[in-house]
């Protein structure tokens, strides 16, 4: 019992403790991290559904291009749910640190200048990352790897025979230069 509440006391005076050596630089340099992470992790996480998607692909798994496409996007799309989440995550600590700096403007601009500071290196771009995975070579060549099914004499019969003679026209059929 005495060790248990102790610990309870320690763990309270450590959190008062931070709570109150916390500045508005470490806190905006701390939520520029936290963005700075989210585009990191989104980087590394559509590398890694490419390399998956790469490495694990068998042309006879997929009835059509179109569709091997569609399983890519699946695992791409998989990567921007999990960047939204741990965007949510960042905003609402940057939400958190305004709300708690708003009464002191001078607190409240030195935070957001530490944000700005930390964030003003950050080269990775969302968009660049979302089209070059989207267009990734590696991915794009195993999806030409499908060959497209030939159609079967009977559809190629059944196409071939549904085409009716137009009359209007010279030769009975569409002209070439229309």
């Amino acid at each position: 019992m005495r060790k248990t509440s102790s610990t309870i006391g320690l763990i309270v005076m450590v959190t008062t403790l931070l709570a109150a050596c916390s500045s508005p630089e470490s806190d905006g340099r701390q939520t520029a991290q936290a963005y700075i992470q989210c585009r990191e992790t989104l980087k590394a996480d559509l590398q890694k559904a490419q390399d998956n998607f790469v490495g694990n692909f068998d042309p006879k798994n997929y009835q059509s291009r179109g569709a091997a496409f569609d399983a890519y996007q699946e695992q791409v799309g998989q990567c921007e749910k999990t960047y939204g989440e741990n965007v949510g995550n960042a905003d609402r600590r940057d939400a958190e640190c305004r709300q708690k700096y708003v009464k002191n403007e001078a607190a409240y601009d030195a935070y957001r200048d530490a944000v700005d500071e930390g964030l003003k290196d950050d080269t990775i771009d969302v968009v660049t990352l979302f089209a070059s995975a989207l267009h990734a070579p590696a991915v794009l060549r195993a999806i030409r790897q499908i060959v497209p099914p030939l159609p079967s004499d009977e559809k190629l019969v059944a196409d071939l025979s549904e085409r009716a003679i137009s009359e209007g026209y010279e030769d009975g059929y569409f002209s070439k230069n229309q």
